[in-house]
């Protein structure tokens, strides 16, 4: 055997059989034998490889055991001259696997190798060649240094960043992501430390493959597309602490006792920094713009009674001046808050939405209060009019700022260039008209320079750059399926500088995958536009009718109960909705498992109850799930729940 190749999953199953589709082409020229090991993945993983590529040999883990301990799984069953680390999240080259194994062949001193990487646009992903990371070189990295001077050959040194990207080196530390080692080298160095649940288990083994007397090498001859953060989102804060802790391990294992000690400070004052300055950036984005809209409406509320008591000669009690000075900002920052009017970036249909709402319940108050207790109208109608001219001006100034966090969103509808065959265009314009709600200008480009290629096509994949000028193309999707991925790897690589996004439409199987950068994790497009229901706007608007109306339902209930054929299971259902153990609508139950829905509480309902039917079929009971989540409304909750009010007890 050749090769064993060793991939460790959770959760990236469109990802994943993307990865395996381009092992396949690779592993032509060679004896290969292919391991996924399933760290329990609550997705349909498993039942895909099962499925799909029964020639993987699948271990299912039913428990995550950890990055480490996953990838010793397989190496103890692999046979084959060379061990391959490799990340699901991860597209090869047809040329990959050869140009590695020959690499190694012909380098006897070799230990292992890395390759060159870059992210779903193209732009190239630094850890692909590190050096060991020293307490200087840490420090350096940790505190910016080497960002600041990227080609000084001191404070750069941690990616190597004075390290021509296009030319082979010799280095120290490989990625995880990619690592082509000798299997008669691991048999000295030992396996992957298991200490380390996820994350410097790369860095241990690189140094632990130096110290045996081998080099590591970067190979910039083949580069791989990595969508980096799929197997695990590295913008958290938890990142920060898990892999700064592996770097801790890390220094324990081989630096001296005082190395250790340094490194240790170092990295620990690092992570309360970067916590400290996660959390202070964090508050700022999240607070900055209520607490502005708080302060600033109050000034407002409170001039404008100023104004008109020395206008009119009318003087108000200070403590109604109080309590409307207080109440008045806060409904308006209420209102702004639970129709998403905070939701990054804003939108000025949620913004519109919540001054309605905010107008709405200060002319309902001020319509129930006394006498006594009432401004003039003049002052209430100015100041919900002065703060509507406040929100118009704000957000227009808060655009004007070069954060993003404060930028209002823009609806530029998509316009795709597909790259493929005659044979496959139809069926992947065809998905993406299914799976997007603002229906994108789907163009036709050509894989080949083909004179004959048709008035269909604007031209052919060399000719991108002209066209996306020519036609505004945003998006590109190329078909792996009359494409080989050594093409699809350097078309993106190519056009990295375009600002575009790319995405792959994989062979045989309906779903197109892409990232958007090193930043951002991937996404794909299947036969469900999932983002309808999982944005942060319908989570909020489906939870808040939850409480309200299970909260209405509970002032009504003695006379809701006559109707209730089960009144101790409709009042326990209430209640479970009104604290968030269930949503009055959830999916319904099939017995085919729809993992690829996203994650709701149970429901009460389900989607096909919004109407008096018939005995649904399976298909047709998945259909409607399907359509719950493409086109999920509010007022589709409402009906199901008016539909249904007689049987509140439904379980």
């Amino acid at each position: 055997m050749d090769l064993s190749i060793v991939i460790v999953n959770y959760n990236v199953s469109f990802f994943l059989a993307q990865c395996l589709d381009a092992v396949l082409k690779a592993s032509e020229n060679l004896m290969v034998e292919v391991f996924v090991v399933d760290n329990n993945s609550e997705d349909d993983s498993c039942e895909m490889v099962k499925n799909h590529f029964k020639w993987v040999k699948l271990i299912e883990n039913k428990t995550n055991v950890g990055f480490s301990k996953a990838n010793n799984q397989a190496i103890n069953e692999a046979s084959g001259k060379y061990i391959l680390l490799l990340n699901p999240d991860t597209v090869i080259k047809e040329d990959t696997l050869d140009k590695c194994f020959r690499f190694m062949e012909n380098h006897s001193e070799a230990g292992a190798l890395g390759v060159k990487m870059i992210d779903g646009k193209g732009h190239f992903l630094p850890e692909s060649k590190r050096s060991l990371p020293t307490p200087s070189v840490a420090f350096y990295k940790i505190f910016g240094l080497s960002s600041l001077f990227p080609k000084s050959k001191k404070f750069g040194k941690y990616h190597l960043s004075f390290l021509d990207k296009n030319e082979n080196h010799q280095i120290e530390i490989l990625s995880g992501a990619f690592m082509f080692m000798r299997n008669e080298t691991l048999s000295k160095t030992g396996l992957l430390d298991e200490t380390y649940f996820m994350y410097g288990e790369d860095i241990d083994l690189s140094y632990r493959i130096i110290k045996e007397g081998y080099k590591n090498y970067y190979l910039a001859d083949t580069s791989i597309i990595h969508y980096k953060g799929e197997s695990t989102k590295k913008g958290s804060l938890n990142y920060v602490f898990v892999f700064y802790r592996a770097m801790i391990i890390f220094a324990k294992n081989h630096f001296t006792k005082q190395s250790a000690n340094l490194y240790s400070l170092v990295i620990n004052l690092a992570i309360y920094l970067r916590a400290t300055l996660a959390i202070l950036r964090r508050l700022f984005t999240s607070l900055f713009v209520p607490a502005t809209d708080l302060l600033l409406i109050a000034v407002l509320f409170f001039y404008l009674q100023s104004w008109y008591s020395s206008y009119s000669g009318k003087v108000f009690p200070a403590k109604l001046i109080f309590w409307g000075y207080s109440i008045f900002p806060w409904l308006w920052v209420f209102s702004l808050t639970i129709t998403g009017g905070y939701d990054q970036p804003f939108q000025r249909k949620y913004i519109n939405r919540g001054g309605l709402l905010a107008t709405f319940l200060i002319v309902f108050i001020y319509a129930l209060l006394s006498e006594d207790y009432r401004f003039s109208r003049v002052v209430m109608l100015s100041s919900i009019l002065g703060s509507w001219l406040y929100l118009f001006i704000s957000r227009s100034l808060f655009n004007t700022l070069p954060f993003s966090y404060f930028k209002l969103a823009k609806t530029t509808k998509k316009r795709i260039a597909i790259v493929a065959l005659p044979n496959e265009k139809n069926e992947i314009a065809n998905l993406l008209q299914s799976t997007s709600r603002l229906k994108p200008k789907i163009f036709f480009v050509s894989p080949t320079a083909n004179k004959k290629m048709g008035e269909q096509y604007l031209g052919s994949c060399k000719e991108l750059k002209e066209i996306q000028k020519a036609f505004k193309i945003n998006e590109v999707v190329f078909s792996s399926k009359t494409m080989k991925f050594n093409e699809i790897v350097e078309a993106i690589e190519h056009y990295s500088s375009l600002n575009l996004e790319f995405k792959i439409a994989t062979a045989d199987r309906n779903f197109i995958i892409g990232s958007n950068s090193i930043n951002t994790s991937g996404e794909y497009y299947t036969l469900l536009n999932f983002n309808n229901l999982i944005s942060s706007t319908s989570k909020r608007n489906k939870r808040l009718f939850d409480v309200f109306s299970s909260f209405t339902l509970l002032i009504l209930f003695p006379f809701v109960m006559i109707f209730q054929a089960k009144r101790k299971s409709a009042l326990k259902n209430i209640y479970k909705v009104l604290f968030g153990q269930k949503s009055w609508v959830g999916f319904g139950k099939t017995h085919e498992k729809q993992t690829y829905l996203p994650k709701i509480k149970k429901g009460v309902f389900a989607p096909h109850q919004i109407s008096a039917t018939p005995v649904l079929s399976e298909q047709e009971i998945i259909d409607k799930n399907l359509g719950y989540v493409k086109n999920f409304r509010v007022s589709t909750d409402l009906k199901i729940l008016l539909n249904n009010l007689t049987n509140l007890s439904n379980s």
